[in-house]
């Protein structure tokens, strides 16, 4: 009975915690959906201009007018943006990988739900770095359950999604390089 205890334990352990990974994600995009429909209304915007969406920093606006730009079809990496540093604009020296991931989500949503593209680039790119955080701790949890066990691998993945710095790096309403590090 105790050599079953332990990997049922930790089972329910990664199944909480993902389970809170998507909760914290769906939450988030509801929260952020019921704002930006407020401000729509609000606005009362003419139906070719459509604001960005609701998000917690201004590098998401970057990369998402890179993932867009990207998609367009200029090429696999911007160099150059005029988004930043009016009128001028600056260099972007990043990685795109961020921006290849914002495409591909928004191509699949919009191949799933029928949404036009910009739409669905900003309501996909909420659910990446909560699958970049499964994705993380996951991997780590296997490699710690075959190296530890099972319990100190379940517990291990229940703390790292619980930290409040893994969330904010991980947080939904901020898709960025930062979950990449």
């Amino acid at each position: 009975m105790p050599r079953l205890f332990a990997p049922l334990f930790a089972i329910l352990l990664a199944g909480i915690s993902i389970s809170y990974v998507c909760y914290d994600a769906w939450a988030w995009s509801r929260a952020a959906h019921v704002v930006d429909s407020g401000f729509r209304r609000l606005g009362m915007v003419a139906s070719d201009e459509r604001p960005g969406g609701i998000y917690l920093e201004d590098d998401t606006l970057y990369w998402l007018s890179y993932a867009r730009r990207i998609a367009d079809g200029e090429g696999w990496r911007i160099r150059f943006t005029t988004v930043d540093n009016a009128p001028n604009g600056r260099p972007v020296h990043w990685s795109q990988s961020i921006s290849w991931l914002m495409v591909a989500f928004g191509k699949a949503r919009q191949a799933a739900t029928g949404e036009a593209w910009v739409p669905a680039l900003e309501q996909a790119a909420v659910w990446i770095n909560p699958l970049l955080l499964i994705t993380l701790v996951c991997t780590m949890g296997w490699t710690l359950w075959r190296r530890m066990g099972s319990i100190p691998s379940g517990l291990f993945m229940f703390g790292v999604v619980t930290l409040g710095d893994v969330g904010w790096s991980f947080q939904p309403l901020r898709p960025g390089h930062q979950s990449l590090h």
